[in-house]
């Protein structure tokens, strides 16, 4: 699994750094994932250990699971 984003105590600096680390999180496990690229995937990373997904289109729970574990 990934890398697990900690928010916690977080200053406005450590939002620009978590932000940018959520994004390449995202980024890997969409390369990973084959056609998920066609929907928009906005999130999908572990943040304070809870697997986030964000999409601008429905993805299947097949879809959700396989970047949950890519």
């Amino acid at each position: 699994m990934g890398t697990n984003i900690i928010t916690a105590a977080a200053t406005t600096q450590d939002f620009k750094f978590i932000d940018q680390m959520i994004s390449l999180e995202t980024q890997r496990k969409t390369k990973r994932v084959s056609g998920s690229s066609d929907f928009g995937i906005l999130t999908a990373c572990m943040i304070d250990g809870k697997f986030i997904c964000v999409t601008d289109y429905p993805i299947t729970d097949e879809m959700r699971i396989e970047l949950e574990k890519a």
